[in-house]
């Protein structure tokens, strides 16, 4: 089952968000909710934002990172890999 059709909007202004600065957050109670789940299973929920964000960019290579250290994670940060640079860009090390 995908994003249920009343949250189908609040979903593509996070994968436009992604796809516009390379990262979003999603809380997840409210993932939980649009997708009418229990939890966060890699099918139901990861794989449809996944799919839907291949949309946007078909070379995308997201990741996830647990913002919390809570079990499971309430807050997670997804970011496209393709837009990371190493820290040493910046400090010039």
């Amino acid at each position: 089952m995908g994003v249920q059709k009343r949250y189908k909007t609040k979903l593509e202004e996070k994968l436009n968000q992604l796809n516009s600065q390379g990262f979003t957050i999603f809380e997840r109670w409210e993932l939980l909710h649009w997708f009418d789940q229990e939890k966060l299973s890699q099918k139901s929920v990861w794989g449809n934002i996944h799919d839907d964000y291949l949309e946007y960019d078909e070379d995308a290579d997201l990741a996830i990172i647990n913002c919390d250290q809570t079990a499971p994670p309430s807050r997670l940060l997804v970011i496209d890999k393709n837009r990371l640079s190493e820290f040493s860009d910046y400090t010039g090390d």
